[in-house]
């Protein structure tokens, strides 16, 4: 009875595990696309003129409204 149990747990375990690696690489691609959304709007506000690069690669926001 035990070993029924325990097989049956353990397919169990595979599938969350699977599940939870499909979750992470699913935030990775958000987390990505949330950073080149960020990248490309300070792009856009340097040729704008509202943002001024700094040379160590930050960016330094001018604009009040930000």
């Amino acid at each position: 009875m035990w070993k029924k149990k325990y097989f049956h747990e353990k397919k169990k375990t595979r599938s969350i595990e699977e599940h939870s690696t499909q979750l992470k690489t699913d935030l990775d691609i958000i987390n990505e696309k949330i950073i080149q959304s960020i990248d490309n709007e300070c792009k856009h506000l340097i040729q704008v003129g509202f943002l001024k690069e700094a040379e160590n690669g930050v960016r330094i926001i001018f604009c009040s409204n930000y």
